[in-house]
């Protein structure tokens, strides 16, 4: 038992701490604080609760997916049913002060406080403690007045709980992934053994989920699974609970179980589903927190366009091919209509990096513009020559020197190596391309070349996903104003009350006036790739192809545009295991299928 003076002197020094970082400016004072404390009243096992569905509907008011909670009453598992790696592990990720502190981290507090008064998200501030009370008893309200009942609760339950019954608690509800709520539930589907069994990689491998349970999944995403996964080892390691010249390997995983989950018709909505599930875990709203509150997540989407689309895609791909298509809407980033391939559940082709031939061409295109180089500036087309390397262009070109605009429109890698040398090289077109858009890294490794892009980089020769070119072009057509490219709009609950409401910032990072010249350079592309202008004009794209080796064949083709103000469609077309691509009884170029289905997509949506 506890001494009622040590209680009492914790609550003081709490009361003052927060009375200091003004969290009870709201409707709560510091005696409503001590008000709270005193009447809190605190589940005997608060690992236990009933959990609800996660609804999913699209911008235009279709319901598409539901996500399942466990079955019934979900029950806590005791502290002596789980093995005290996994809460050594759990707690070297999560909380590393959790054997000492209150229940509360004064400094994380403090952190938290500044970052909402900056308008951001105060993820980062909760202990475990504090995560077992907003799960299991105050929720998830983005308000200072939620963190002082969360406070409040979670200095009640460290004083009439053990340590050891709250770590379990709260092992008990947390999201590992594969539909596992709670520790038992994940060493089974993880490993097949129980939550007593669990050695130290096995504990040190879903420690480290917790924290983005769909982006570390290891089925999805292998590397960023190992290096969370030698974060925590190492932090156990530094903290004692593992000798330091442990070897501990990643640990074997069993076959995960099938998910247990209703999407929309064919499962047209499951890669949707999913990248919500990570947009929402990347500001800390993790499943738990969903069917704690019985959400309803809206998403960008619009099912009438995103319909259209998939028929659109399924009218051309069969047998080998595969295909992404994405549009955004250029004004927020916003994902208006999708196609990421037939398994709603498997592969997404859509947020899968693919060589992009061509249609990176745009990125040292923009930086040029920016430069004050004139459209009509000419470069040569003849072969270009370096390192031993001879670099010639897919067609003959119609002119010896051209211009920008002509070398635009028949994509010629000349003398777009040449512009790319007239810009400042390589890292010019880099840094273009990451200024648009396309993210600075991939899975926690510097994208499009890192420090020491090659010169390729102009003919497409790094991974960037469909999603991220669509977004890229947006920032052209937004007039420079580049936006994060998201699906989620936003979270409510069963109650009525927001959780969540997208509020992106507006970045602007070229001009309104090069965005233009670059608009006018695109304009016309479209019409020279086999007459596939919009409806009515205005689009503006560029095509391109990735070859297959040295074979003379080629792998993937693309096409990205925009209209200006409107939406950026990006379109990928390819195949899983690298066969030749053929379209109309010949090669497939960017300028056949993907440009017929980026018009057929655009005048079908915009």
């Amino acid at each position: 038992m506890k001494k009622t003076g040590k209680i009492a002197g914790k609550l003081k020094k709490t009361v003052t701490i927060i009375t200091m970082l003004g969290l009870t400016a709201g409707t709560l004072g510091a005696g409503g604080f001590t008000y709270l404390y005193a009447t809190a009243d605190i589940p005997h096992r608060a690992g236990t609760h009933t959990m609800s569905e996660i609804h999913f509907v699209t911008s235009d008011g279709v319901n598409v997916a539901t996500v399942q909670p466990p079955d019934g009453e979900k029950q806590g598992t005791s502290p002596a049913a789980i093995s005290q790696y996994m809460k050594n592990a759990i707690v070297a990720s999560e909380d590393g002060g959790f054997w000492e502190h209150s229940g509360i981290n004064p400094k994380r507090i403090a952190a938290a406080t500044v970052q909402h008064a900056l308008g951001r998200s105060g993820g980062g501030a909760s202990t475990i403690t504090q995560q077992l009370v907003k799960n299991t008893i105050v929720g998830d309200e983005h308000s200072l007045d939620r963190k002082v009942r969360e406070a409040a609760y979670a200095l009640k339950v460290t004083n009439t709980k053990t340590k050891d019954e709250v770590l379990s608690d709260y092992l008990s509800i947390v999201y590992f992934g594969r539909g596992a709520y709670g520790v038992e539930d994940a060493a089974r589907k993880f490993f097949g053994v129980s939550a007593l069994d669990l050695n130290p990689a096995q504990s040190a491998l879903l420690a480290g989920m917790v924290q983005s349970p769909s982006a570390l999944d290891p089925d999805v995403n292998p590397e960023g699974a190992r290096e969370r996964f030698d974060y925590v080892v190492d932090r156990m390691k530094h903290d004692g609970y593992i000798p330091q010249g442990a070897q501990v390997e990643f640990p074997e995983l069993v076959s995960p179980p099938p998910p247990k989950v209703t999407v929309g018709v064919d499962g047209d909505y499951g890669h949707a589903v999913s990248m919500a599930f990570v947009e929402l875990e990347s500001m800390g709203i993790d499943r738990t927190t969903l069917h704690n509150v019985g959400a309803t997540v809206t998403l960008t989407v619009n099912d009438a366009k995103q319909r259209a689309v998939q028929n659109i895609v399924r009218s051309h791909i069969g047998g080998d091919l595969r295909a992404a298509v994405v549009s955004v809407d250029s004004a927020n980033g916003g994902v208006v209509a999708m196609y990421s391939g037939e398994d709603g559940l498997g592969f997404n082709y859509a947020t899968a990096g693919q060589m992009t031939g061509s249609t990176a061409k745009v990125f040292a295109l923009t930086a040029a513009m920016e430069r004050g180089i004139p459209a009509s500036k000419t470069y040569s087309s003849a072969p270009y020559n370096e390192g031993g390397v001879s670099v010639t262009n897919s067609s003959v070109a119609s002119c010896t020197t051209c211009s920008i605009t002509q070398s635009t429109v028949e994509s010629l890698n000349t003398s777009y190596l040449r512009i790319q040398n007239d810009i400042g090289g390589a890292t010019e077109t880099q840094n273009m391309a990451w200024r648009l858009g396309v993210p600075r890294e991939i899975n926690g490794e510097a994208s499009l070349g890192g420090d020491q892009p090659y010169d390729g980089i102009v003919l497409g020769q790094y991974l960037t996903a469909p999603i991220d070119m669509a977004n890229a072009y947006g920032t052209i057509a937004s007039g420079g104003k580049r936006h994060q490219a998201h699906i989620v709009a936003g979270v409510n609950t069963m109650k009525k009350s927001t959780l969540y409401e997208f509020h992106g910032k507006e970045d602007p990072v070229i001009s309104e006036q090069t965005a233009a010249q670059v608009s006018n350079v695109l304009s016309g592309v479209a019409d020279y790739s086999n007459h596939n202008q919009l409806a009515g004009g205005g689009g503006k794209m560029k095509t391109g192809t990735v070859q297959l080796g040295s074979t003379g064949e080629n792998r993937d083709a693309w096409t990205v545009g925009f209209v200006d103000g409107g939406l950026s469609t990006a379109v990928w077309v390819g195949s899983d295991n690298g066969v030749p691509l053929y379209y109309g009884g010949g090669k497939m170029w960017g300028a056949t299928l993907p440009a017929t289905m980026w018009r057929q997509t655009m005048n079908a949506i915009r």
